[in-house]
């Protein structure tokens, strides 16, 4: 069905607002901002989008979405693509949008960071002096690097992503791995941009160029592995929890993914608040060895979350230690399951850099894509599906 021509858009809606009324839906405004309230028959989409069954209409967050039309049925507000009623930039075939706010997202992050670097070079040319039109080529150059460099991490992330997905090392919905890729930009664009500010420093202190890539280096790194700790926690997006299977338990207040994942989903399967800490601790212990943490990337991961689960399964329930052996091996099983929803492990061939002599090389690859920044959810409901089957079919566990 072709889509109605521009002129006879607002009769067309009209029609559709009617449409509404008849079938008595309440809720549904068809202006800016636009608000779902008391919808009944509401589904969910490949994309994510609810869909109103009664209508046939799809709610994406920000717009309504018409699949008749194959586009939102009010005006982009962020002005995206030359149609302001475009889905996906008219390329439904490679993207999907989320929420109909998806690429501005990616965009505004890219403009920002080429923004924040130029400003720097602009700021640090002038410190030194410099001619108008080298402040200029410096200002420039700084707006290249920044848009580069938080570009350069999307498009890297998203390979490892579908690199990931094909070799079966990681398996998420096309719509959260499209919103961790703005996480992605965001943390690209912090970290190119201390980056370029260090590099800029380094060169107006006159230090020689190989020193001034290699401060630009390490410091982009560092700051990487900075927004890890600091801001981490912030992105990924939150759990929607299925507690069918415990009994009056907490949201626990713990900070980091694997704490909080891992005493959601063993209080969410049916665990005491003590053997769902005692399982946790498990799960911590298996990163207390980073020189040889080869074990939490790609296919060895999984491999190791599969020998843990059948370590747990073997345990003799005669011995007197049966029961910590038992827990810690599945802690440590949640833990392996958990680390390839995490972006910086998903780079297939990582785990192949073995000890403590390839550590390094880990990292660099662990930061450069992604880092810390999970997919909560798949996260939180692979441990859930595991500690269920755990607590439902094995024993000594109350």
């Amino acid at each position: 069905m072709m889509k109605p021509k521009l002129s006879f858009w607002p009769i067309w809606l009209e029609s559709r607002r009617k449409k509404h009324a008849q079938l008595g839906l309440k809720g549904v405004r068809f202006v800016e901002g636009l608000t779902v309230g008391s919808v009944t028959g509401v589904g969910r989409e490949f994309t994510g989008f609810q869909n109103e069954i009664t209508s046939g209409l799809e709610y994406a967050g920000a717009r309504f979405y018409d699949p008749e039309l194959g586009s939102f049925l009010t005006h982009d507000v962020r002005s995206q693509f030359a149609s302001p009623y475009s889905y996906g930039g008219g390329d439904p075939v490679n993207w999907t949008d989320p929420d109909g706010d998806f690429f501005f997202s990616l965009l505004a992050i890219i403009f920002a960071s080429a923004f924040a670097s130029a400003a720097i070079n602009t700021v640090v040319a002038a410190a030194q002096g410099l001619p108008l039109t080298a402040i200029g080529r410096a200002a420039i150059g700084g707006a290249i690097a920044g848009a580069a460099g938080a570009g350069i991490g999307i498009v890297a992330t998203a390979a490892a992503i579908g690199v990931g997905t094909l070799a079966g090392t990681l398996s998420v919905s096309l719509q959260a791995a499209q919103q961790q890729l703005v996480g992605v930009a965001i943390r690209s664009a912090f970290s190119t941009t201390l980056a370029d500010a260090a590099g800029q420093t380094a060169a107006a202190a006159g230090a020689p160029g190989p020193l001034v890539t290699a401060v630009s280096i390490v410091v982009g790194y560092a700051a990487s592995y900075g927004f890890d700790q600091a801001w981490g926690n912030d992105l990924g997006g939150s759990i929607t929890r299925d507690t069918s299977g415990q009994s009056g338990s907490n949201m626990c207040s713990n900070t980091t993914d694997h704490t909080n994942i891992t005493m959601m989903a063993a209080e969410d399967a049916g665990f005491s608040r003590a053997d769902a800490n005692a399982i946790t601790r498990g799960n911590l212990i298996r990163d207390q060895n980073l020189w040889n943490n080869q074990d939490h990337f790609d296919f060895l991961a999984n491999e190791t979350a599969t020998n843990l689960r059948e370590q747990a399964r073997s345990v003799d329930w005669s011995l007197p230690d049966a029961r910590s052996d038992f827990i810690k091996a599945v802690g440590g099983a949640t833990h392996h399951i958990q680390d390839p929803f995490a972006l910086g492990h998903t780079v297939p061939g990582t785990s192949a850099l073995r000890g403590p002599v390839a550590a390094p090389l880990r990292f660099l690859i662990h930061n450069a894509v992604g880092g810390e920044i999970t997919f909560r959810q798949a996260s939180y409901d692979a441990t859930l599906r595991y500690l269920r089957e755990v607590h439902q079919g094995l024993p000594g566990i109350s």
